[in-house]
């Protein structure tokens, strides 16, 4: 069984809050506290430059944090979604009509063959990982892949919507 692993990005929502929250307690630390902001960067661009590096830094790793492992392991006819803890999702590969990876917001969508969306993830890091998982979704069952190349100039972004035959 072949296993894959991405994290997800949190609620649009929750994103916006931390960060907001964050972001605005470092302001009224610099309001509130005006003189240890004026004694530290001494007047200095570079060094207010430097201070707002060091103190806006763990917002990165908050919101990396805030993301969710999920991990796909395809084999034995079946696709398995999981946390690293526990089975999310369970559906067999004939089940499987398309497959859509768009690489502008980057979501890897799974839809039955119906045409009903089945699963959708959304990489927040390890986008790569959701790119080969379908690749070796290609190996195992017939194909036919369509590539749309989508923007102007240095903003070109290809599409990839690829179809499993029943």
């Amino acid at each position: 069984m072949n296993s894959f692993s991405f994290r997800i990005s949190s609620p649009g929502w929750l994103t916006v809050l931390v960060t907001l929250l964050y972001v605005g307690a470092i302001i009224a630390w610099i309001i509130l506290d005006f003189s240890t902001y004026r004694n530290l960067t001494l007047g200095s661009r570079g060094a207010t430059a430097a201070l707002l590096v060091f103190l806006l830094a763990p917002l990165f790793g908050i919101l990396f944090l805030m993301s969710r492992k999920r991990e796909l392991h395809i084999g034995q006819g079946q696709l398995v979604v999981t946390d690293g803890r526990s089975e999310l999702q369970r559906f067999m590969l004939r089940d499987i009509g398309q497959v859509s990876i768009t690489t502008q917001r980057r979501h890897l969508t799974f839809y039955d063959r119906m045409g009903n969306q089945i699963a959708v993830f959304k990489p927040y890091i390890g986008a790569k990982h959701a790119e080969r998982a379908v690749d070796f979704l290609r190996t195992q069952l017939p194909h036919f892949e369509n590539q749309q190349q989508v923007g102007r100039g240095q903003n070109i972004v290809t599409n990839r919507h690829i179809v499993f035959p029943g």
